[in-house]
């Protein structure tokens, strides 16, 4: 009977001893988390973006699905796999990413983010029509690639734009629906999400629905080097003309209206500078753009830069510049922050030359990563026309030197050689 009472005393302290260490860790995992301190500088991603930095190296994105981080010191570059003997040539890798458009890639804290789309045209032989099929994804890793798991996933379509901001991530993206038209378009829906990076969680914040009145609804996460977070709402009113609104998010779920009044044309914001200068792109009815600077309640107070070529267009890329395209070889860079306007040489010697897509520009360590595809058919007198692609860091100073021209010290007839673009 005693030895009874002692076996059961001893299964109640055992068990109250698993109990207690249970209460334990539980506690230190949500002392852990409660603790946990988020970069105090927001970080933002759109689709353009397709490497993204450290302090001490970049992401990038290879062969169009893997991961590849390079150290900026030592130039050495690796896939974001951990298998032996991997060859890093199928979806086994662990570098990989499936998608039908190159992943995008955000780093936030000691996170990577990773966004993935796929989508393929489905054939419904009862009407003759095609449907879209797919999904969009984003994806939270560790910096070294491991413990990926999914923590956003809708239907088809597409991220738009990611901001994240303290202990948040904000995700806008379009959700297509119905069939594919007969002109090749699809009804899309726009949305806003909210990802708790503490707890885990994801909360709906916004929809818009698409229709003949308002069409091509779309969401816009801001880019800010204050601490605001921003977002703009557009659609494509049945006139044909484009309506934009900004709105801002209050501790971390409440949307807010902003006192600035609707646009009634086509102009977007791309980027905010410590929660005043606002930066937006604006497209005319014939395709050209321009880059204006704005005031919180959407007045104009200067036209920066634009292109009056319709095929023209201008594109942000991580680092505080602006790259603008004509072709292949007719390209500029303009640094916002500086207010100064870089052009490639070859917009002066076009035989066979190309000027090398810029992906990335750290301006701190003074480095830019470039794609090599055509870096050596930039030299004068050496034309290649193999493909040759690769990707690759350079000296930002040194390339601006070797090849490009400081807008502000050509002649006058140089600048009236490349009259697709207005400097203001």
């Amino acid at each position: 009977m005693i030895k009874r009472i002692i076996k059961r005393k001893r299964i109640i302290y055992l068990v109250l001893l698993v109990m207690m260490g249970v209460v334990l860790l539980t506690l230190t995992i949500i002392t852990t988390k409660l603790l946990k301190e988020y970069p105090p500088i927001a970080t933002f991603y759109s689709p353009e973006f397709s490497v993204r930095q450290t302090d001490d190296g970049m992401y990038f994105v290879k062969n169009y699905n893997y991961v590849y981080y390079v150290d900026m010191a030592s130039g050495l570059q690796a896939p974001l796999c951990r298998k032996t003997n991997c060859l890093h040539n199928d979806s086994m890798c662990d570098a990989f990413v499936e998608g039908t458009l190159p992943p995008g890639l955000m780093v936030y804290g000691d996170k990577l983010y990773i966004t993935a789309l796929t989508n393929d045209l489905v054939y419904d032989e009862s009407d003759s029509s095609f449907s879209e099929m797919g999904y969009c994804r984003v994806y939270e890793s560790d910096l070294d690639g491991g413990n990926r798991k999914i923590i956003y996933e809708s239907g088809v379509g597409g991220i738009q734009s990611m901001l994240a901001s303290g202990d948040k991530l904000y995700i806008s993206s379009t959700g297509l629906k119905g069939k594919v038209k007969e002109n090749g378009t699809v009804d899309s829906d726009a949305y806003l999400y909210v990802y708790d990076l503490r707890w885990g969680k994801i909360k709906e914040l916004r929809i818009l629905e698409g229709s003949q009145e308002k069409n091509k609804p779309y969401i816009r996460l801001i880019s800010n080097t204050g601490d605001r977070v921003l977002f703009s709402e557009s659609y494509m009113m049945s006139d044909g003309n484009y309506t934009c609104d900004l709105y801002e998010i209050i501790d971390g779920y409440s949307i807010e209206k902003t006192s600035a009044e609707s646009i009634n044309e086509y102009k977007y914001p791309l980027f905010v500078e410590n929660n005043k200068e606002y930066y937006y792109i604006e497209i005319s009815h014939d395709g050209t753009e321009s880059l204006l600077l704005m005031d919180s309640s959407f007045q104009v107070r200067k036209k920066i830069v634009s292109v009056n070529y319709p095929e023209s267009t201008l594109r942000l890329i991580d680092g505080g510049y602006i790259i603008i395209f004509n072709t292949d070889y007719k390209k500029c860079l303009y640094d916002y922050k500086q207010k100064k306007l870089y052009v490639a040489k070859t917009c002066f010697h076009e035989n066979g030359k190309y000027v090398s897509d810029i992906i990335c520009i750290d301006q701190g360590n003074d480095t830019i990563y470039i794609d090599k595809h055509d870096y050596t058919g930039m030299k004068e007198n050496e034309i290649y026309y193999e493909d040759i692609s690769n990707y690759g860091l350079e000296k930002l100073t040194s390339f601006l030197q070797d090849y490009y021209y400081d807008y502000d010290e050509l002649t006058d007839n140089e600048k009236g050689a490349i009259d697709w673009v207005d400097v203001y």
